[in-house]
């Protein structure tokens, strides 16, 4: 029957065990931290020679995440800030970067150029990867910055895109029949620039 001491004992003897262990544990760690640095900074290397070799931009290399370095980073924002777009974080499910727009208010004017970013758009969804729900996604960047919702274009093999966002309950969203009608009906909906304080007034 086990008594206080003799259970006292046995944990003297696992933490002696776990110290041990630890012991031989931490150079290990040390040196994996070390090798992580240097494969680090060899990718960086890696992909800022490829980046200055090429003659544009790789697309379908750019926008994937894994492995990153700082010189990818860098130009997948430079180029995508350059077709009027904008980047943050990553789709999980298809482990590439995101591709966001921040459309112009219809009507408004402003500094956002929608013709460019819908252009941009088409140009790059053959890069997008479909996830395994059979649909490309675009972020949406929108005046409430996500408050209510956060917003996103599914786009469909056949063309149709839903305008979708991540929660169950509150407003529904279309699916429409072009990325020109989403377009259309995200620059009325959901813009990120135009005259918000102007319609509050008007309510």
């Amino acid at each position: 029957m086990a008594t206080i001491k003799s259970i006292e004992k046995k944990i003297a003897e696992l933490n002696k065990e776990r110290d041990g262990l630890n012991a031989q544990l931490t150079p290990l760690q040390k040196k994996l931290a070390s090798l992580y640095g240097r494969i680090e900074k060899l990718q960086n290397e890696k992909d800022a020679l490829q980046l200055a070799a090429a003659e544009a931009p790789d697309w379908a290399w750019l926008l994937e995440v894994f492995p990153e370095s700082d010189s990818k980073y860098k130009a997948r924002q430079k180029a995508l800030g350059e077709l009027g777009l904008m980047t943050c974080g990553y789709w999980t499910d298809t482990q590439q970067a995101t591709v966001k727009i921040a459309l112009l208010k219809a009507g408004a004017v402003g500094t956002r150029d929608n013709a460019k970013q819908l252009a941009s758009v088409k140009m790059l969804l053959p890069f997008i990867r479909e996830n395994d729900k059979g649909f490309k996604k675009l972020d949406i960047f929108e005046y409430t910055l996500s408050e209510y919702h956060s917003y996103w274009l599914e786009v469909y093999a056949d063309g149709r895109v839903k305008v979708a966002h991540c929660c169950n309950y509150g407003d529904s969203q279309p699916t429409l029949e072009t990325i020109e009608e989403a377009f259309e009906y995200v620059s009325q909906y959901h813009w990120y620039e135009g005259d918000e304080e102007e319609d509050e007034e008007e309510d």
